[in-house]
């Protein structure tokens, strides 16, 4: 269930950067600010597994 909600929180993020990215700054370098939205997504998702504390798997 945890999953789950990461997995919300993350898609959340990226229709929300992706709307606010070709809304707001359609001349801005689309490259360089895809790289920050995934970086941004990445602590964004990191962030709520921990809030949702989902236990890491053990390889």
């Amino acid at each position: 269930m945890r999953q789950i909600l990461v997995t919300i929180v993350d898609i959340l993020y990226f229709v929300g950067a992706a709307v606010i990215l070709t809304r707001f700054n359609p001349d801005f370098n689309m490259i360089i600010s895809y790289i920050i939205v995934f970086l941004l997504g990445v602590i964004i998702h990191f962030y709520a597994m921990r809030v949702f504390s989902v236990e890491w798997r053990k390889k």
